[in-house]
C-alpha cells in the first residue's frame, strides 16, 4: 500500500498505511496475499506497508488489537463513519491485519 500526499510540492509525501495520519518512518515487507477474498472488494495487498512511528511501534511490540483500533479510530474519524459503521470496520481491518501479520517478511 503506498498512501501519497502533496504538499504544495514536486514530491509526495508518504502517509502511513494503517492510520493515514502520520509520516511514515518504517516500511514493512510482506507477501502478496488477497484482502477478503470472495468478496465483492476483494483485492491484492500491497508489498510494502508503510508505518508511522506509533502504528511502527504497535507492530514491532506485537500490539496488533491497538493498532487495529488506532486505524478503526482514524478510518472513522477521515471518513466520518455513523456508530453504527464501526464494527464492520473494526472487523474487516482486523482481518487485513491478521493477514498481514501471517504474510510478513521478517527483517533480517
Amino acid at each position: 500500500m503506498q498512501t501519497a500526499m502533496h504538499l504544495g510540492g514536486e514530491y509526495p509525501v508518504k502517509l502511513c498505511d494503517f492510520c493515514s495520519h502520520g509520516l511514515f518512518v518504517k516500511c514493512y515487507t510482506c507477501y502478496s496475499f488477497v484482502y477478503l477474498k470472495g468478496t465483492s472488494a476483494e483485492h491484492d495487498s500491497g508489498q510494502e506497508w508503510n508505518a508511522c512511528a506509533e502504528c511502527a511501534r504497535l507492530i514491532d511490540t506485537d500490539k496488533w488489537k491497538a493498532l487495529t483500533e488506532r486505524a478503526v479510530q482514524a478510518f472513522a474519524r477521515q471518513n466520518r463513519l455513523a456508530g453504527y459503521e464501526v464494527p464492520l470496520i473494526r472487523e474487516e481491518m482486523d482481518y487485513l491485519h491478521r493477514a498481514l501479520r501471517q504474510n510478513l517478511i521478517p527483517e533480517s
